[in-house]
């Protein structure tokens, strides 16, 4: 449980300065007490702390960076969530100005933290943190999406957060690497690791009027603390250098007439932006690898175009291909005020080898031939070689392996792993391809509980235990049946030996025997976690009583719930297959899909994934989920799916269509008719009885034509 909370958020804060004096407001610090002195403006409580607690939801904390002086607010898993709101005293921001926190926060979230810029009570613009993501995105109003950006989580790692009005609903948002060093467990986790480094940095448009607020939030999810400190507004945006072109972090600059150019320093005249009176001169620090610029003479410029407020520089050398440069441009004043502008970076067009086509997933039978493949787009010859993944670190290099494409002939268990491919050229710079997984297509597991054995029949599977009392039943599909009672019952197989089904996160086919009459909802039939990472052949919770396929980190992680129903106290086949590109759903032996309400025709046969399963350490469950949390096993029979379960198969690949129809006709005794395009009746055959049908219908035109009156 966490510790007392300090109950009262009350800092101190001053007015916004006028515009003339274009100097840091200051607008809070953190104190080492709460009981901050009310300050000449008669204002305190920099901050209204609203949410599920309230101002007790606030607290002093410190080391995070080394910061011993950092305001914090809190929330618990599930809660309703907690937010600190700030609403400027001065009023809204003024084209030119920029509001900045340092800021961070602890614990990956399942829904969103973050920090809002206000309209009023309305959200303009976001930089928040989406559980599931490396790295935080950012949103406005006008995009309406939330879009990556290149800042990634870092535990406990205080970071600013720059934004800036630049016309009437436009804006420059920044991301830096802080104010002192990152000391988070990530290290150099946007490549910049020095204080004040831009990680990101972007534009956007919003659709309100004004900004006129600050909020800190947290919405949800697992237990979460946010950190901040060091409000500040202030005008430095028009004195330092904006617009950069190359812009930051830019790709593939040509090379031919590289030329470097940035908006100078501005102030406004009435409703428009004009030179700063006070500017003199720039002067330009670059580098090819050198981002402080030690050792690196300035060139100064002194010549800018008064009408599109833009100043340029050509440099004075040749730059060079595949390289990182890094600039930065000064702001001279005549009053020798030197504004130092921020570091940006841009790389140069590459000659490396570019991977168009990168390996895929090869499923193959014992003896056969794998065959993995790359393309390449190189302007000198590409070398090859493949690699089988061990470690990471020393991972081992195939022999034979230095084409772009790589044969494992007579493939066997042994071999299985995951296979990648490092392309080198002329560059001197390799490039790694994606890995891909060979496995030899195999049964993994295979429950049939007769002889009143809970035990998988598949030899050198996991042993299989028990939770609660499940009993055997004699009315089984095929024999004998397992029946789970609501919440008392499940199987899980040996969480020592929870890797033994790894391989399925590249591609798996689950499938069970099931008769129930469950209401829950997102209850599992066969689950290996399943929240956050795993797989569950489940309950879909928005649909009564049809069932989906889960698979967490693959996109279209719930995917397409079933289109026929089957928790009607009737025997049902449910299989849920993937294969690293789609994933389907079968129910008795014939896919689930859907059908065009204007012409009949097939719409939907599959969710379409773009990754692995998110790798799991939990066992597999029947009837129930077992998750790990904090290193200790929770098994979940609150939410267990109870009812009769017979012949359930776990196989590591994705079975087809055929394969899974010859299954329920092999354990019903039924024949399973699949889709025929021209079987006009109802035999599942095309013979001559469809062809007359067809023939008593030929040449009759239904067409209506214009009337000729």
């Amino acid at each position: 449980m966490k510790r007392s909370k300090l109950k009262y958020l009350l800092m101190a804060m001053t007015c916004l300065v006028p515009f003339a004096n274009a100097a840091d407001t200051i607008l809070y610090e953190a104190t080492n007490a709460p009981n901050a002195e009310i300050d000449a403006n008669n204002e305190f409580d920099a901050w209204t702390v609203t949410g599920v607690g309230g101002d007790s939801r606030c607290y002093l904390k410190g080391a995070q960076d080394g910061d011993q002086n950092l305001w914090a607010i809190w929330d618990l898993d599930g809660e309703g969530g907690t937010y600190a709101t700030h609403t400027f005293a001065g009023g809204p921001l003024n084209i030119g100005q920029s509001v900045s926190l340092d800021w961070a926060h602890h614990v990956n979230v399942d829904t969103a933290i973050g920090i809002r810029l206000l309209d009023g009570e309305n959200t303009e613009v976001e930089f928040n943190f989406i559980g599931g993501d490396q790295y935080y995105s950012r949103f406005d109003t006008t995009s309406n999406t939330h879009v990556l950006t290149n800042k990634r989580y870092d535990n406990y790692d205080l970071f600013r957060v720059t934004f800036t009005l630049t016309g009437d609903n436009s804006y420059e948002m920044s991301v830096t690497t802080g104010s002192i060093p990152d000391n988070g467990y990530n290290g150099t986790e946007d490549g910049n690791a020095a204080p004040g480094d831009i990680a990101d940095l972007w534009t956007g448009t919003f659709t309100g009027s004004q900004i006129d607020g600050f909020q800190i939030y947290t919405e949800g999810g697992n237990e979460s603390d946010q950190w901040f400190d060091n409000l500040n507004i202030n005008y430095d945006w028009l004195l330092l250098p904006t617009n950069a072109s190359p812009y930051n972090k830019e790709k593939d600059v040509l090379i031919a007439d590289a030329e470097l150019s940035w908006t100078v320093a501005r102030e406004i005249s009435g409703s428009t932006f004009v030179v700063d009176p006070n500017l003199v001169s720039y002067e330009l620090y670059m580098s090819e690898s050198e981002p402080n610029f030690i050792d690196v003479t300035p060139a100064a410029i002194d010549q800018w175009n008064s009408s599109t407020l833009k100043a340029s520089y050509t440099p004075s050398f040749t730059l060079n291909k595949n390289s990182s440069y890094f600039w930065r441009v000064d702001t001279i004043l005549d009053d020798n005020t030197v504004a130092t502008g921020n570091v940006w970076q841009f790389d140069t067009e590459l000659t490396k080898a570019v991977i168009t086509s990168n390996p895929t997933i090869q499923n193959v039978d014992a003896g056969d031939t794998a065959e993995f493949t790359i393309e390449v787009d190189s302007d000198t010859p590409a070398l090859y070689q493949w690699y089988k993944y061990v470690d990471g670190v020393e991972d081992a290099a195939v022999v034979n392996g230095t084409n772009a494409t790589l044969y494992i002939e007579n493939a066997q268990i042994s071999d299985e792993g995951l296979y990648y491919c490092i392309v080198n050229n002329d560059s001197g710079i390799a490039v790694t391809s994606s890995s891909a997984i060979m496995s030899i297509k195999r049964k993994l597991a295979h429950w049939t509980f007769e002889d009143d054995s809970i035990q998988s029949v598949i030899e050198n599977s996991p042993e299989t235990f028990v939770q609660g009392a499940p009993t055997f039943v004699t009315d089984g599909y095929s024999g004998t049946a397992l029946e789970i009672a609501e919440d008392l019952d499940m199987l899980f197989t040996d969480p020592d030996n929870a890797s033994y089904f790894d391989i399925c996160d590249y591609g798996i086919t689950v499938g069970c025997w099931v008769k129930s009459t469950n209401t829950q909802g997102w209850v599992p039939f066969v689950a290996r976690s399943g929240e956050g990472n795993g797989w569950q052949l489940r309950r879909n919770g928005y649909t009564a009583d049809r069932p989906c396929f889960t698979t967490r980190g693959t996109g279209n992680d719930d995917g397409t719930s079933a289109n026929r129903g089957v928790y009607d106290d009737q025997w049902h086949y449910v299989v849920g297959t993937f294969d690293g590109v789609v994933k389907k759903v079968y129910i008795d032996g014939t896919l689930s899909v859907l059908y065009s309400s204007d012409d009949g025709s097939v719409t939907f046969t599959g969710d379409a994934v773009t990754s692995p399963i998110n790798a799991s350490q939990s066992p597999v469950a029947i009837g129930g989920r077992v998750r790990v949390v904090d290193g200790e096993y929770i098994y979940e029979l609150e939410n267990n799916c109870p009812g009769l379960y017979d012949e359930i198969e776990i196989y590591n690949y994705a079975l087809d269509e055929n394969e899974i129809a010859q299954i329920y006709a092999n354990v019903s005794g039924e024949s399973v008719c699949l889709s025929q395009k021209y079987d006009l009746g109802t035999d599942c055959i095309v013979n001559l009885e469809d062809l007359a049908a067809l023939s008593s219908e030929w040449l009759n035109d239904s067409k209506i034509i214009p009337s000729q009156d």
